[in-house]
């Protein structure tokens, strides 16, 4: 799986820089008229975010035990709660936008090279299919996983918008390119940790997932640069993560 996941970010690069050579992409920088005050708010807004995201962890494990013998199907109550709780992960952000009056292309939703965008997401999303040895589990996708894929996609949307469209445009406005990649990178990684820490504790396992999300968020957030939108990333981040559930 370790491999796939490698292989699967290597092609996301390649056929990232493939797509720029055959068709010119809007990279579609934001301005703002106070970068770093805008920066700031995002920053405390992904905060407010991770606390969200810690707290509905914790409630939720607090009130789940242990499953006995085989785990129910998924099914659509399943998927509205996973989506309920990815809507109030999103609040504070929204809550931004909506008082700071900013729009969607502010978060990498602009339909300028949407079509070109759908197809790239879609391709990394296929070779992630591939690289991760699950073409033949495909075969058996029914009900239940595709309701697993709405889930997944709805989250993988979520998060592009938040870490790459919302966060990283703020921080490469106020810090430049560069900086702001890197520093949207790790905050990206760092906001999985409660996650992790409610799943599988304080263990070692702990520094290799914060190191592969910190690799995980810096080509996907070279991406967005590169495209100009979170449409691709926001496709194969769902698929990739369906993909590595399967």
């Amino acid at each position: 799986m370790g491999l796939g996941v490698a292989l699967t970010w290597v092609a996301a690069v390649l056929l990232t820089m493939l797509a720029r050579r055959v068709h010119l992409f809007d990279r579609n920088s934001a301005h703002f008229a106070r970068p770093r005050r805008e920066a700031l708010v995002a920053i405390a807004a992904v905060v407010a975010q991770i606390v969200i995201v810690a707290v509905l962890f914790a409630i939720r494990g607090a009130s789940t035990s242990p499953p006995i013998g085989p785990q129910p199907r998924y099914d659509v109550a399943r998927l509205a709660v996973q989506l309920a709780i990815a809507a109030a992960a999103f609040s504070p952000i929204l809550a931004v936008l909506i008082l700071r009056r900013q729009g969607a292309t502010t978060v990498g939703l602009s339909t300028r090279n949407l079509l070109a965008q759908v197809l790239l997401g879609v391709t990394i999303g296929l070779v992630a299919v591939i690289a991760m040895g699950k073409v033949a589990g495909l075969a058996t996708v029914g009900g239940p996983e595709g309701l697993r894929l709405v889930a997944f996609l709805a989250v993988g949307f979520e998060e592009e918008i938040v870490f790459r469209g919302f966060l990283q445009s703020r921080l490469v406005a106020w810090l430049g390119e560069g900086r702001g990649w890197l520093l949207a990178g790790a905050i990206f990684a760092l906001a999985h940790v409660p996650q992790d820490l409610a799943s599988d504790g304080a263990t070692p396992i702990l520094i290799v997932d914060l190191a592969l999300q910190l690799v995980f968020g810096l080509v996907f957030g070279w991406i967005v640069l590169r495209v100009g939108g979170v449409w691709a990333t926001g496709i194969a981040h769902g698929v990739a993560d369906w993909v590595g559930w399967l």
